[in-house]
């Protein structure tokens, strides 16, 4: 049994919010940016929602969602949300699912604000949801009068009052048990079975908005929230036109600036009110954020394009601004890092699937760390330092402290397969580079390792084959400290010996990924999904294959297993698809990457199509 009017409620928070977010949509000029406080902590505006679906049809994700392969994989999926449109709508008293689909003609935004109350100890979140629903204004309405009149019916208690000429209406649960609705069965059809509607998840800790909701009409601007006074604000910049919003602020103006052009989502996280208003709760976060120099690190922003270029699904930029002399964290995220060319001294293989880079300055990354840890807790940091010294023999003594600086950029990882696609030919590596060999070798002599690593020669370096995992490998070349499986160590020496073949700068995927890239980073990351998939059909093929060699009448374990994984992993049941080479052309390439600027961190990231495939 369940509170009647909660769900009522809570479903018609979710209805607006599904409708409004269903092709997220951001910025016009100021767009819905000036219907939000000057102290939202979190928005993501859609200014124009048209446009975004417009854009949508244009990606690779839409053509493959649509693909006529596709039909039996996404019937499932629509006829679970199907299924649950129904439930909604019985449950809001509506008359069709289509009163669900309005969509706005203009602009949107979702608006998170923080209140801290007396004697709490977390702020409380207010939220709203803002959209412009233009021509679609009047069918929206009859669905709120209708979900309205619903929600009465089962017990909740609407309360109306006026502000600055506009009329906010409040419903709040009441407490007259009901079972959610059941929608009636279509002709020739079963009874549907019931869906319970629940609290999301990641809103399950919002109990404020299951109990109350309110909502109010400015022209065809509707505001719907969990909170009066927020609806309150948002009523005084929609009627006088932005005035003391978030778009007049600096940080909106850094948004406009650093993330140019913007596309059809833009987004805000004002992290420096947030972790204020926790710091003010909590003396603990406060002394924390002095030691970290968060208070340095102002507003996130960003903007994602969508469909912005021939074969670009999406590109992202975002800006990270840091301020005032760096320590802490904000010194980690631009000071402790260096700028190069994508790539630069990382040569993955070109059937690298994916690879990641950071480019630390190891020579003083511990020292801040030391420094960061001895602000919060001097005792502790005196224990970590004296904690670097590791006695070996009473002759030897292990300095970790001497062998961290002597790593050096860039810290490299990557998965690979390449073809014929088999177990053997999977690559997984960490790599490290170094500039002291003596240094590093120290870690190969210790007593505790010995018994675990067979020592071995490969094309003239030493390699450490260990016994207790089977398959992986360590090894120190001239160059760098590697680790991962055997395959992938043994990849990497014949990379530094001329001996490894093309890499991954020479792919032509990875080629028009970075041509839209900053010129240098410090930080990237790769994911080829048409490597992945490909190789992924390889081996359920492979797999299929040696089952159906088997005694019909027995369980394949292996290609059940390997059956189970793929789709775990893919999202796809390759069997149920008669041709599933033909969707490889859809598989995404996601490029990212971080520059540090004096003035903060600058984000990039962008989902190709793949080239020439």
């Amino acid at each position: 049994m369940h509170k009647s009017a909660q769900i009522p409620l809570w479903t018609l928070v979710l209805s607006v919010t599904a409708i409004t977010f269903a092709a997220t949509s951001l910025a016009q000029a100021d767009g819905p940016a000036s219907w939000a406080p000057a102290d939202t902590v979190v928005l993501v505006e859609v200014p124009d929602f048209p446009k975004l679906m417009e854009q949508w049809k244009k990606t690779s994700f839409h053509r493959v969602v649509n693909d006529p392969q596709m039909k039996k994989m996404t019937a499932e999926i629509t006829g679970k949300f199907d299924a649950l449109l129904k439930v909604m709508v019985a449950t809001l008293g509506l008359d069709s699912v289509e009163q669900l689909k309005v969509e706005p003609t203009g602009g949107a935004a979702f608006v998170l604000k923080l209140r801290v109350e007396a004697g709490a100890d977390e702020p409380t979140p207010l939220m709203a949801v803002v959209a412009d629903w233009g021509e679609n204004d009047s069918k929206l309405q009859d669905s709120i009068k209708q979900a309205v009149a619903k929600a009465i019916e089962l017990g909740g208690v609407k309360t109306t009052e006026n502000f600055d000429g506009v009329t906010i209406t409040t419903l709040t649960a009441g407490k007259k048990p009901s079972e959610p609705a059941t929608p009636p069965a279509e002709p020739g059809q079963q009874t549907p079975p019931r869906v319970e509607v629940t609290t999301p998840g990641a809103l399950a800790g919002i109990p404020i908005a299951a109990k109350t909701v309110s909502f109010a009409t400015m022209g065809t601007v509707t505001a719907i929230g969990s909170d009066v006074a927020l609806l309150k604000e948002i009523i005084k910049r929609v009627k006088n036109k932005g005035v003391d919003s978030l778009a007049q602020t600096k940080n909106y103006e850094t948004l406009k600036k650093r993330c140019a052009p913007l596309g059809q989502i833009n987004f805000f996280a004002n992290l420096p009110l947030l972790i204020g208003m926790a710091a003010e709760l909590n003396p603990g976060i406060k002394e924390h954020r002095e030691a970290l120099a968060l208070d340095k690190i102002g507003a996130v922003v960003g903007t994602i394009a969508i469909a912005p270029k021939e074969r670009v699904s999406a590109e992202l930029r975002g800006f990270v601004p840091v301020a005032g002399d760096r320590t802490g964290v904000a010194k980690l995220l631009t000071e402790n890092v260096v700028n190069k060319p994508l790539l630069e001294d990382s040569p993955f293989p070109d059937s690298t699937i994916f690879a990641a880079w950071y480019n630390f300055k190891f020579e003083t990354l511990l020292d801040e760390i030391y420094e960061i840890q001895r602000k919060t807790d001097p005792e502790g940091a005196e224990q970590f330092k004296a904690g670097l010294q590791i006695p070996i023999s009473e002759e030897v003594t292990l300095d970790l402290e001497k062998l961290f600086k002597s790593f050096a950029m860039p810290l490299k990882i990557q998965f690979a397969m390449s073809p014929p696609y088999k177990s053997e030919n999977v690559s997984m590596l960490l790599s490290l580079n170094h500039t002291n060999r003596e240094a590093v070798a120290q870690l190969f002599s210790m007593p505790m390792l010995s018994p675990f690593m067979m020592k071995r020669d490969f094309l003239g370096q030493p390699v450490y084959d260990t016994f207790m995992m089977p398959g992986f490998s360590a090894a120190l070349t001239d160059q760098a400290l590697a680790l991962g499986n055997t395959q992938g160590v043994e990849q990497l020496i014949r990379s530094a010996a001329g001996k490894g073949g093309p890499t991954l700068a020479s792919d032509p995927q990875f080629q028009f990924a970075a041509r839209m890239a900053p010129p240098t980073v410090w930080h990237g990351a790769y994911v080829d999904t048409h490597k992945f998939l490909t190789a992924a059909l390889a081996l359920h093929k492979q797999a299929k294959a040696a089952a159906e060699k088997e005694d019909g009448g027995q369980i394949n374990l292996s290609y059940d297993m390997t059956g189970q994984f793929l789709k775990g992993m893919t999202g796809i049941p390759f069997d149920d698809i008669e041709n599933p080479e033909e969707l490889l052309k859809y598989a995404p390439i996601f490029l990212s990457t971080a520059t540090s600027v004096p003035e903060g961190v600058l984000l990039y990231s962008n989902v190709t199509e793949p080239v020439g495939r």
